[in-house]
């Protein structure tokens, strides 16, 4: 067994969790059992999530989305309560910016790699900001229609094979950039040369910025696009602390 506060120091090293400001609270949110042998990850906190972690006799949750976030309500009750409860004897923790950027096992690199695309740097590259966003690109330039082109390999990243969604299709794409959760926010970038964004979702004012700026937007649905990175966290903690380790995949139709 290791004790929960080793484990939370190496991740917030291992993240770089003082680089970010976040809306999340990443660490440590809720401290029920200290002695772990056991790690259920999973992308968001609810309560199918937990309920399947104790059943499966987890010590950890470890999600991307967690229970606390700054500016919501922190008392314990209504959903809040009932999730808690869930948690049975598992302590819980989450990163979320962190994991997004990290440049092993972040959300948007494994994406990258998961298509088979070169990883060229984050995007934008500006020292004063923190970078999220990753820039990408293919050796060739790959089209939609192709049978088993890399963005229908997105489909099976979860258990749920989810329809991958296409805004402003292009013919074919090479360079791209890539930010899972709701990265609409970079259609605001400089997009120079960079004909797609793959992203999770999007709110409505950038349908049409990506007609008027002619990028395609490619949706892989929020939650299905940050399964691989915490997935990968939770098999590099089990392997250095020795921890037995599952992803529990709850069904999410976003």
């Amino acid at each position: 067994m290791v004790d929960i506060k080793e484990i939370e120091q190496y991740c917030n090293e291992l993240l770089n969790v003082t680089k970010f400001k976040d809306a999340s609270y990443n660490g440590l949110q809720v401290l029920n059992t200290t002695k772990i042998s056991k790690i259920v990850t999973g992308v968001s906190a609810n309560v199918d999530l937990f309920t399947q972690a104790a059943e499966e006799g987890a010590d950890l949750v470890l999600t991307h989305h967690g229970l606390y976030w700054k500016g919501n309500d922190p008392r314990l009750v209504g959903i809040l309560a009932r999730r808690v409860k869930a948690l049975d004897n598992a302590s819980l923790m989450a990163y979320h910016l962190p994991l997004d950027a990290h440049p092993q096992i972040g959300n948007n690199v494994l994406i990258a790699e998961y298509m088979g695309a070169n990883i060229e740097g984050y995007f934008p590259v500006k020292d004063d900001e923190q970078c999220i966003s990753i820039k990408a690109s293919f050796k060739e330039p790959i089209s939609y229609v192709d049978s088993n082109n890399p963005i229908d390999k997105l489909k099976a990243i979860s258990d749920y094979k989810r329809e991958v969604r296409f805004i402003n299709p292009k013919p074919t794409i090479q360079n791209c950039v890539i930010c899972t959760g709701e990265g609409g926010f970079n259609m605001d970038m400089d997009l120079d040369g960079i004909d797609a964004l793959i992203t999770g979702e999007i709110t409505e004012r950038y349908y049409h910025l990506a007609l008027e700026k002619d990028i395609s937007i490619i949706l892989l649905g929020h939650h299905y696009s940050e399964v691989l990175g915490i997935k990968a966290l939770g098999d590099h903690l089990a392997k250095k602390f020795n921890l037995a380790h599952s992803f529990i995949d709850v069904f999410s139709s976003l």
